[in-house]
């Protein structure tokens, strides 16, 4: 992905594979979802 190439998001990034959980996970865990392009774990 283009924001783990530009260092946005800590890679290497995951597919998340628990059904509508995230899209992916990152480096640290962090869970994304995409479609709205917010964080899931966002405080």
């Amino acid at each position: 992905m283009k924001v783990e190439a530009k260092g946005e998001i800590p890679g290497p990034i995951v597919r998340d594979t628990i059904l509508n959980a995230a899209d992916f996970i990152d480096a640290n865990g962090v869970k994304w979802m995409l479609r709205d392009s917010i964080q899931s774990s966002h405080p």
